[in-house]
């Protein structure tokens, strides 16, 4: 089963996704993306840390996302992605991997996902295009491929919400 969790920043999609992780059954896992490059981000980062349950293992996937995932399919009852924009952010800024190869590799994880995976994924990811139209090219092109990914995200995902002001509103159920 996959779970697909968008929203703004400080919408509240995090503490919704942690909700969602804790309801399916354990053991819990949390992969979590966002790398601190400033004081601002790290300190974010270590708020994080101390509002989710001390019993949830956490994994830094770097840009194997879906390797990691397919790595862990078996292995816990409930996972959780914090979050696919940080994700692609790291992606797209590697030296290391084109952002389409890594793309292409979560996007055939999700397709393989619920036939083959005995956990429930939930996928955390921020909405794009609900604000002005960013005026730099790689902020464009950022904002076009995180809408792409969560797109492909939707379509992979059993059940998807938005939430705004700590409120949850489903988009589909299957």
């Amino acid at each position: 089963m996959i779970r697909l969790v968008l929203g703004g920043q400080c919408s509240g999609k995090t503490q919704a996704g942690l909700d969602f992780l804790m309801t399916d059954n354990g053991p819990h896992l949390l992969l979590a993306t966002g790398q601190a490059r400033d004081f601002g981000f790290r300190q974010q980062i270590l708020d994080h840390k101390h509002e989710r349950p001390p019993n949830i293992a956490v994994i830094e996937p770097g840009l194997h996302m879906g390797q990691c995932l397919l790595d862990n399919a078996d292995q816990w009852g409930a996972i959780l992605v914090d979050s696919l924009d940080f994700w692609l952010f790291t992606c797209q800024n590697s030296p290391y991997t084109e952002s389409t190869t890594a793309l292409a590799a979560f996007d055939a994880c999700l397709a393989r996902w619920n036939t083959t995976a005995r956990a429930h994924l939930t996928i955390i990811s921020s909405e794009t295009g609900l604000g002005l139209s960013p005026a730099h090219a790689a902020s464009r092109q950022f904002v076009r491929e995180l809408g792409k990914l969560n797109q492909k995200t939707a379509a992979h995902s059993d059940e998807a919400y938005f939430v705004a002001a700590g409120l949850r509103l489903p988009l589909k159920r299957t």
